[in-house]
Formats: structure tokens, sequence, C-alpha cells
């Protein structure tokens, strides 16, 4: 028997690291809390997984010689389209490989380094991407973009990475954005703890940012490149990044400005015709997103700021909304069915406006069974996604929906019922029932006096105020969770922000308003939708209101006494940030029968306001100016005036800076930098 003794690999991996003894208490060691270094955990105990020859056949590892382009694929039944929650590594022949990513194990998804990495696996020379590159492997592409698409948007690019330098530094500066947003928004369980993330989340930030800028400046010289032009699609697929980049980070100015570029060379480049089965869709999809956050965020009609077709939904993508099945739902199927279910009102123009902006000018030109059509094909996405406590009205009211029942729906909120849903899945339950009622509203405005479809409205909202419940800062980190799922601040594209916003156009009486505005309070920021500034324009909003005195139902409950008035009588709020990122502009329209404005229709500007932040972001308080009109309420002693046309509110400065935004053509690296630094939040 030998008398050396081998040395033990039980340790921590950072003890490990540092070659010094472990004393392997779990989960973190004292060691390292005495050093104050973040102890990495564990090693996973591993296992042989033992195939026959027969599996194996083909997919063994063989040295690359040559660089594929194309990832290779395989016919999957629909219950098998989608890979296992947050796996997949490059393999050198660019096949992936199943592999489960660590991650960290204080309740947040942040991945941690995988243990004894393969060639393929290991990361660039620059050490401080390490972790930012595996995020954006493992988790930041399964948050967003659909499972369909990640042989573009995970292997493609992650492939062309390695050689091109700007993709590198948009990949990872986009992967330590999305740690430290995670990082930020909550801590662990113990104050320290907290403390301790939110230290390294602005570390992370920092560093994201830094890359951020080295990408942008890498894409400029290589746009500049006549020697080595860049592929069409990568550009516009990095701009994209880019742009939610800029979500994340909260940035309106700049997320637009790369959206439109995209946008744009999406539109103008003929190759990628050529490229339809690898990047078009990936791209077209992507893009059809963003166009859902730009018109919460530019709340005029899109024809405007140049965003027309920009949300046609490919009839390939159309058979793959009908393609899942009813399996059990892990994070990444979940998400699958919300991407399928905004694919859905991504066919026509029309719907997404209805659905997303506050404002729609032509809604008499709609026809009401266009819209039937499209609330039918939502009632089937319920029926496949299969959830018993997605309710329809029917199924909740099966004898009808009266007054008396609207006027109970928020009793006793908000419900004791968090074991129900994940915020994945709240989120999900409340984007149903946020689309349905957009298209109840729009039909209820058309339907003259036929209440059905108002108080179809009142109950969707209803639902959506009780799941917005679940969006809570707090919710990361507190107790056990599946880290597949997602969790708040992780959501860019959607949130429940935008949706409660909306919702409070749609409001039987004030309030349900007054509810959703302490709710926006509480949420904060999700990505470029800011729940104060919305709070703020909903109080301005409630102002200037049509209430109705006459309560003709009988006996109402004496929170609906102030109940508002018909759908088509409603005022609009027209929200816009200003480019620093610091003020707000907001016009209220109100409605105007027989109006026929150019831009308006039926509609005119009854008052403008505005406010800015302090140095913590707080809102101050807003300053009104009411236009005109005895039947207006006048707020603060703001002063009155004619009412103005749709010729002064697009002569408005806020709104001439953001149609500027949308008349460039080409990518200006000073613009970029410019709006980064004036929108930038640390």
């Amino acid at each position: 028997m030998s008398s050396l003794r081998k040395r033990r690999k039980t340790g921590c991996l950072t003890c490990r690291q540092r070659r010094v003894k472990c004393d392997e208490r779990k989960p973190t060691c004292e060691r390292c809390e005495a050093s104050n270094i973040h102890c990495a955990g564990y090693e996973r105990m591993r296992y042989i997984d033992v195939r026959h020859d027969r599996q194996m056949e083909g997919h063994s590892p063989q040295p690359q010689t040559q660089p594929q382009t194309q990832t290779q694929t395989q016919s999957r039944s629909p219950s098998d389209s989608l890979p296992p929650p947050s796996v997949a590594v490059v393999r050198p022949s660019g096949v992936l490989q199943a592999l489960s990513p660590h991650f960290e194990s204080e309740g947040r998804p942040l991945v941690a380094l995988p243990n004894n990495p393969t060639p393929a696996q290991r990361p660039h020379a620059r050490a401080r991407g390490v972790l930012a590159y595996h995020q954006y492997l493992f988790r930041t592409v399964h948050v967003l973009f659909p499972a369909c698409y990640f042989h573009f948007w995970r292997d493609t690019l992650c492939q062309e990475a390695w050689e091109v330098e700007y993709i590198y530094d948009t990949i990872t500066a986009l992967g330590s954005l999305h740690r430290a947003s995670l990082l930020l928004v909550a801590g662990g369980s113990e104050e320290n703890e907290n403390e301790n993330a939110k230290s390294r989340g602005a570390d992370t930030k920092v560093t994201a940012l830094q890359t951020y800028t080295m990408a942008i400046q890498g894409l400029s010289r290589r746009l500049k490149s006549k020697s080595e032009p860049p592929s069409s699609d990568i550009v516009i697929a990095v701009l994209l990044l880019l742009a939610y980049f800029e979500c994340f980070n909260g940035n309106i100015p700049a997320a637009v400005r790369h959206y439109h570029l995209a946008k744009y060379f999406f539109l103008v480049w003929p190759d990628l015709e050529k490229k339809k089965s690898n990047s078009l869709l990936p791209i077209g999809s992507a893009l059809r997103h963003l166009s859902f956050v730009c018109r919460v965020v530019l709340p005029l009609p899109i024809t405007l700021f140049g965003a027309e077709n920009s949300c046609r939904l490919h009839p390939d993508e159309r058979r793959r909304t009908r393609s899942l099945g009813n399996d059990i739902k892990d994070g990444s199927l979940m998400a699958e069915y919300m991407h399928q279910l905004l694919d859905v009102f991504s066919a026509e123009e029309y719907v997404a406006d209805l659905v997303w902006s506050p404002f729609v000018k032509d809604l008499d030109s709609i026809s009401m069974e266009r819209i039937k059509t499209f609330l039918e094909e939502v009632e089937d996405w319920k029926d496949r996604y299969n959830d018993p406590s997605l309710k329809s009205v029917a199924e909740k009211f099966p004898s009808g929906l009266s007054r008396r029942d609207v006027d109970g729906l928020l009793v006793g909120m908000p419900r004791q019922q968090k074991q129900q849903h994940t915020y994945q899945s709240a989120l999900t339950a409340a984007l149903y029932h946020f689309c349905m009622a957009r298209l109840m509203w729009a039909l209820a405005r058309m339907g003259g006096n036929d209440e059905t479809y108002e108080l179809a409205t009142y109950f969707h909202v209803s639902e959506v105020l009780h799941l917005s419940d679940y969006a809570e800062k707090g919710a990361i980190g507190r107790g056990p969770r599946d880290h597949d799922h997602w969790v708040f601040g992780e959501a860019v594209d959607i949130g429940f922000s935008a949706m409660l916003f909306l919702c409070g156009q749609c409001c039987p009486c004030n309030m349900w308003r007054d509810f959703i505005i302490e709710r926006l309070r509480l949420i904060g920021r999700e990505g470029l939708f800011n729940g104060p500034a919305f709070a703020t324009a909903l109080t301005v909003l409630r102002g200037f209101e049509p209430v109705s005195k006459n309560n003709t139902v009988g006996a109402l409950h004496s929170s609906m006494l102030d109940r508002l008035g018909p759908p088509r009588s409603r005022a609009v709020p027209l929200l816009f940030n200003e480019k620093d990122g610091r003020n707000y502009k907001l016009y209220v329209l109100g409605s105007s029968p027989g109006r026929g404005d150019p831009v308006l229709g039926d509609f005119e500007v009854v008052c403008q306001a505005h406010w800015t932040t302090d140095e913590d972001g707080a809102m101050k308080e807003p300053f009104v100016e009411a236009f005109g009109g005895s039947d207006v309420a006048s707020l603060g002693g703001a002063g009155q005036r004619g009412r103005p046309t749709s010729d002064w509110l697009l002569s408005q400065p806020v709104i001439g800076d953001w149609m500027d935004t949308f008349r460039g053509s080409e990518f200006d690296v000073e613009l970029a930098i410019r709006d980064h630094v004036n929108g930038v939040r640390l």
C-alpha cells in the first residue's frame, strides 16, 4: 500500500481554485465568507451516461477541420420540439450537446462556471466575459427568444462570436447586464446577502456598460470597412441584441434607435431573402416583439414613426403557432406558449395596434368580425395551453356577467393564492387576460349600447389586477424555485407595468384605477416600462375622465358611485419620455365626435402635463395645463386656452425629437453613444 495520501477534491470550487484548505461547510464555506470572497459552491456529482452503440453512431465529437455555419437538426415530435430547460452548449462540430448549466443556489438564475469544460466551452481570453458569455448562452437566449429560433440566436451567433470581436462584445455585454439586473433587483434572504448581491450587481453593470461601448465602436468600424463587409443578417441581429441590452438598461432613446436601424436594414437589404431558412424568421420575430414595446413608449400611430410593415407574421410561423402539445409546462415550454400568444397579434398591424397602442385613430374602419376572428384564435390558444386556472367569462359566469358582478370582482383584493403561480406562469395568464381585455374594449367602443363587451373587458382587467400581485421584486430568492422559470426583471419586451397601464384606460370606476396606480408604483421599472411614470400619467388622466353621476343599475357598492362614462367617451393618455431619460411629457386626448382630425380622428388634445424625476429617480409633482372647454376639469390652478390641433401636437419638441430618430438610415456611433449616455441609469 502506498504511503502517499491522495488529495481529496471535495472542497468548494473557490478554495480549490485558490489552492487553500476548505472547511466544506454547505451551502457556502466559512473560509470564503471570512475572506469576503464569493463562494462558488461545490461540484456536482458526476455520472456516466451509458448509451447503446446504435444511439451513439454519428454523435461522437470529432475534431473540427472546417468551420460549419449551419446547425444540424433532427425531426422531433411536438412534445420534443423544445430542448430541456436551460441547456445546450456549442460542440466542436456545431451540434448542440444536452448539458445542464450550473446555476447559483441563491434563488436567482445566474449561470456559474461549468465544471471541467470541453475545448468548445472554454471562454475567450478575456476572463471577465466568462460568466457573461455563459449567462447569454444558457439563460438570456432562453428568456428573449422562442426555442425554435435558438439555432440562430444561440448557435449561429455564438459561433460567429469566436471570430468577430464586436459580436463577442455584444453577447458578453448583454449577458453581463442580464446578470446585473438580476443581482440589483433582489438579493438573498438575509440583509448582508442582499447588500453583497447589489454590490456585485453594480460592479457587473459597470463592466456591461464598458463592454457595450466597445461593441458599438466595433460595429461602427466593421460597417465602414470596405475590404470585409459584414453579413447583413448578423449586423441586424447585433443591433437587436443591442436594443435588448438597452431594454434591460431601461434606456428608451438608445433602444428605439437600435430597433429602428435593425428594422430599416431588415426592410432594405435584399440578400436577407437568400437566407430565409436561417435568419429571416428569427429576426422578423424579434422585430415584431420589439415593435410592441415601441407602441407603448411611442403612443401616437406607429406609421408616423416609420414603423410600418414590421409586425407581419410569416406564413411558416402561423403553422408553428399550432404545433405544441399539452405537456407539463416547464419554463421553456411556458415561454414558447407566451411567444405563440404574442404571434397571434402579429398577423395584422391593426391587431397589434388594438392590443398595445394607447391610441387607435380609425377604429370604426376595422370590421368587428375580423376582431372576433382573432378572439377565437386567442381562445384556441387558451385551449391548447390547458391551464385549469385560466377561465373565460363564459366559464366563470355561465349565466352571464352583470354590472353587479363587476362590482364585486375586486372584493378581497389581493387574493392570497401565491402557491398557484410562479412569476412566469402569472405573466403568461395575465397576457391572455390583457389581450382579451384590449380586444373586448375595442369591440365595446364599436358596439354602441351593447354592454356585453364592456362588461367582459372589466372581467379580464380584474384578472390582470389579481395576477399582478406576483409582480414583486422581492419574489426573487424567496424560498425554493425552479431555475428554469423566469423571474421579475427578465420579461423586458412585455411586463405587468405595461399591461396595467393600458388596462388603466379600461376600468369601470376610479377605484380600480387607483389600485392600478398603487400597484404600478410598487412594481417600479420593468425594462423600458416605468411603473411610477405610468402611475403619474393615470393620476393626471383621472381628472379628465367623464364620470357618470346617474346610477340606474340599482343599489351599487359605494366605491362604484364614481363610475366612468361609456367606452367611446373615455380619455386617452399619450405619455412620452424625453431623450434625457428624466423628463416626461403627457398629452391627454378627449373624445370629440365628428371632429375628423387627420391624425387624431375624433379626438382632441384636452390637456398637457410635464414632470421630471429627482436625483433618486422619484417622480416629482406634474404641472398640468388644460385646454379650454367647460366640461374639462382644471387641476392645481393650471391655465386654460383653446384646444390645439394635431399640427400643434406634432410640432412639439419631444415628438419632433422622436421623429428625427426614425429619419436616420445609417449607424452613427456618435448618436448611439449620445443616446446611451443621456438615457443611461447607473
